[in-house]
């Protein structure tokens, strides 16, 4: 029963999946009435459950599968209760969004559900102990959206200067000298009285902040300066710690957050040759750059050795061919870092190059629609943040997509949404929550501009209609 219902997913999959793109494309780009809007976040979010329920059925069926000879004590009940307590966060959060932070957008909430929802399924087919850390963490998530969606009310919060959060920045980046937590070769993690975190993970919003309000300023040369400097500051002490999937995300951010502040086409070549420099010296200086450029060159040459993560990525993405070989019918074991680094190689294993296509063409949506209203956005602050966090969450998926399928060298940076991490992901859903907040004050001030226009309007008609009484 298990093998057939795990065959029959293989395709159940990719169908829900690309129903659910298809209708977050016609909404973006249709942009139809409201009316139509709702009814079609209804069917994105049935979609949603489709996919849940039918993971969960295969989990079921996996357990019946593996019970004992006499069939006694087959449920897994930590499992089942894990499974529970995800459920009832991602429905507690849906009645959230209808009713208390309905201002919002739902099609990029749909779309963080739906990364959630097969982030969650890897996680607990891949690791019970993991998955159940992973739904504190999405719980924990949640509670940061609602609390931060909360605090965006404020006004006063868009009137912070750029200098406070350089500070913030340079701080949390410090951290890892002053509370070291040495792991993965790279000092990038602070442990303070036994709580594991990643600083550059939070650095992200620190930082993009710092140039969505340094760039509100008149276009000036000291103004790039500024950011230049911060900007370095960040990149040694990144390089300094071995992370160089941050020191990439920083720098494509500040790179193009400056070519969209100044319109210099020379910022944009310039910056592209600085990179090639940058990489040039850093291959020819830094043993560990070295060794990562080596391997993406020729993993075969040491494919049990320094090559082997990348090789068995890539063995696992040809072995998944198109629709997967089937939740639980893969050998996710022999893929190093699974849960967090390599889970798009584990995801394609399973459930195929069409899913992994598919939950490409969900991040791109979310991408457009970020950008697309950031350039309608008239506060240029607000409009700076959504581009900021648009292009920070677009370079994280190309670097590691990119370097799971060998095309560009392997960093160590997770998948969002979809990847195990603690710091990530809260970062992720903070990120999500400012979005949404912008959007919430942007539809506000539409809103308000309307009234006054109504207002504006009635007032005119009745002057129109003035006249004194002769009598």
């Amino acid at each position: 029963m298990f093998q057939m219902m795990a065959m029959a997913a293989r395709y159940l999959y990719p169908v829900l999946l690309l129903l659910f793109t298809a209708l977050g494309y016609y909404l973006y780009l249709a942009k139809p009435s409201a009316s139509i809007c709702r009814d079609f976040y209804v069917y994105q979010a049935v979609f949603i459950i489709l996919f849940n329920i039918v993971s969960f059925i295969l989990i079921f069926l996996k357990m019946w599968d593996q019970r004992p000879s006499d069939g006694s004590g087959w449920i897994d009940m930590g499992r089942v209760v894990t499974m529970g307590i995800y459920a009832a966060e991602m429905i507690v959060m849906y009645i959230l969004i209808c009713t208390v932070h309905r201002l919002t957008n739902r099609l990029l909430w749909n779309c963080v559900f739906m990364l959630l929802s097969v982030s969650f399924i890897m996680m607990i087919r891949l690791d019970v102990e993991e998955a159940r850390r992973h739904v504190v963490w999405i719980a924990v998530g949640f509670l940061a959206c609602n609390i931060v969606l909360l605090i965006f009310r404020g006004r006063w919060l868009w009137k912070i200067p750029a200098f406070v959060f350089a500070l913030l920045s340079i701080g949390l980046i410090l951290l890892p000298f002053v509370f070291p937590s040495e792991a993965n070769g790279a000092l990038n993690w602070v442990d303070i009285y036994g709580i594991s975190f990643q600083p550059s993970e939070f650095v992200k919003l620190t930082f993009a902040f710092f140039l969505a309000v340094l760039y509100t300023k008149e276009k000036k040369v000291t103004t790039v300066a500024e950011a230049a400097i911060v900007t370095a500051f960040l990149a040694l002490v990144l390089l300094k710690q071995n992370d160089l999937g941050a020191l990439l995300i920083f720098g494509i951010l500040a790179w193009m957050m400056t070519y969209d502040y100044t319109g210099w086409n020379f910022v944009l070549w310039g910056g592209a040759l600085l990179v090639l420099v940058a990489g040039f010296a850093a291959y020819r200086l830094v043993s560990h750059v070295r060794v990562r450029f080596d391997i993406w060159l020729n993993p075969w040459e040491d494919v049990n050795g320094a090559g082997y993560q990348i090789a068995q990525s890539l063995f696992a993405i040809v072995g998944g061919g198109l629709f997967g070989m089937g939740l639980y019918q893969g050998t996710p074991g022999y893929i190093p870092i699974r849960t967090s680094d390599m889970i798009f190689a584990v995801v394609a294993e399973e459930m195929g190059t069409v899913v992994c296509i598919l939950i490409l063409f969900v991040y791109l949506l979310m991408f457009l629609f970020v950008m697309e209203t950031g350039r309608r956005e008239r506060n240029t602050f607000r409009r700076n943040l959504l581009i900021a966090f648009g292009v920070l969450f677009m370079s994280q998926t190309f670097i590691i997509v990119g370097g799971v399928i060998k095309l560009i060298p392997l960093t160590g940076v997770t998948l969002p949404f979809i990847s195990y991490g603690g710091s990530s992901l809260f970062e992720n859903f903070v990120t999500i929550a400012i979005i949404e907040a912008v959007i919430r004050l942007y539809r506000l001030d539409r809103e308000e501009a309307r009234k006054r226009e109504r207002e504006k309007r009635a007032k005119a008609h009745l002057e129109a209609f003035r006249f004194d009484d002769p009598f």
